[in-house]
C-alpha cells in the first residue's frame, strides 16, 4: 500500500517508530505467530504491549508527548 501524504501526516502527528532487533530465528517464529492470529507483526506488539499493561494494572505517572 502507498503511503499518501494524509497517512504521512496522521503517522507524524499521533504516532512514534519503535525499532526492534530480534534474533533472526526469533523472527521468523514471531512473524508465523501473528499471521496464525491474522495480524501483523506490528500489530501484535501492540496487541501485546497494550494487553500486559492492562494486566500487569500499570498506571502512568503522566501522559507522555
Amino acid at each position: 500500500m502507498a503511503e499518501t501524504k494524509g497517512m504521512s501526516k496522521t503517522l507524524a502527528n499521533n504516532y512514534r517508530k519503535l525499532n526492534v532487533n530480534v534474533k533472526k530465528d526469533r523472527y521468523d517464529i514471531w512473524k508465523q505467530y501473528a499471521e496464525s492470529k491474522g495480524l501483523s507483526l506490528y500489530a501484535l506488539v501492540n496487541q501485546l504491549f497494550e494487553e500486559a499493561i492492562e494486566k500487569d494494572g500499570f498506571v502512568p505517572s503522566e501522559k507522555s508527548e
